[in-house]
């Protein structure tokens, strides 16, 4: 017992430099798969749900399985974390669908950060960081539009208070009030409202332009007739953005602000939109 005391001792002084004291090496971390590339983008299907996408593309000669997936940047206030196992064939691209957090007015929308990807291939898991590609300018895009809202909240409220219907020499036509009320000490002007899938102006083009300026302590409603954009079953049936309508506008004063804000139609609103495209297009084509 002695001896073998006095060998561990020496060990211990000697480290490493004794070829039978070396420790067991440590395992070689597996490589991750190659020809992987990470994207963000938001689908329209995803704008009414407030979601958006992670894909993942596998540009690779082999199958690779996803079995988590981590993502953060500056202009998201929170991290976007998911678990499970995801196959993505050779050649192919899968999403991984996530609720977009909340909005970091400070962060850069130029970041479009870093994904941890973790997977688990055949020899054991392994994982890889890899740059986030935003094609379409999603974080851009949202953190400009949530952030408007937000400083045009803190002094109006603008939204479709009535969707009704009237009949013209032209036929049936849907009239929607927007109403916009001035609480605070900034003016605001409501310059165009943008036309969607399933509606557009009446009066031909693709933009109202109602122009008109309200002043602080005062309600203003501007009266928008619309006519159906497409008269088919898909407009109808697949729409998700058709009640959506894109609004720019401007908080006057200082600081002075132009953005756009989406008005959105409310469920009952909806009902009564959907009702009036398919009363005014009769039998929808096909």
């Amino acid at each position: 017992m002695r001896g073998i005391g006095a060998g561990l001792a020496a060990c211990a002084l000697l480290g490493t430099a004794l070829t039978g004291c070396t420790p067991t090496d440590a395992p070689t971390p597996l490589p991750a798969p190659t020809g992987v590339s990470v994207s963000i983008n938001q689908d329209r299907l995803y704008i009414a749900k407030g979601e958006a996408s992670i894909v993942i593309a596998n540009a690779g000669s082999d199958a690779i399985s996803l079995a988590s997936v981590s993502y953060s940047t500056s202009s998201l206030t929170d991290a976007i974390a998911w678990s499970g196992q995801l196959r993505i064939p050779a050649g192919s691209k899968r999403s991984v669908t996530f609720a977009v957090p909340g909005t970091d007015c400070a962060g850069d929308p130029a970041e479009t950060g870093t994904a941890r990807i973790a997977f688990t291939t055949p020899a054991g898991a392994t994982s890889a960081d890899y740059a986030v590609d935003d094609p379409y300018g999603f974080l851009g895009r949202h953190q400009a539009a949530e952030c408007f809202a937000q400083k045009l909240a803190a002094t109006a409220s603008v939204e479709i208070t009535d969707v009704t219907t009237k009949t013209t020499d032209a036929g049936l036509v849907a009239v929607l009030t927007v109403t916009a009320t001035v609480h605070g000490d900034q003016g605001i002007r409501l310059d165009s409202v943008k036309s969607t899938t399933l509606l557009q102006p009446a009066g031909g083009g693709w933009t109202w332009e109602p122009a008109t300026t309200v002043e602080p302590g005062h309600t203003a409603s501007v009266l928008l007739e619309a006519v159906p954009a497409r008269c088919d079953l898909h407009a109808i049936a697949e729409d998700k953005v058709g009640t959506r309508f894109d609004t720019t506008a401007e908080l006057l004063g200082e600081p002075a602000a132009t953005g756009t804000l989406t008005l959105v139609a409310s469920d009952a609103q909806r009902g009564a939109l959907f009702d009036y495209v398919v009363a005014a297009c009769g039998s929808p084509t096909p």
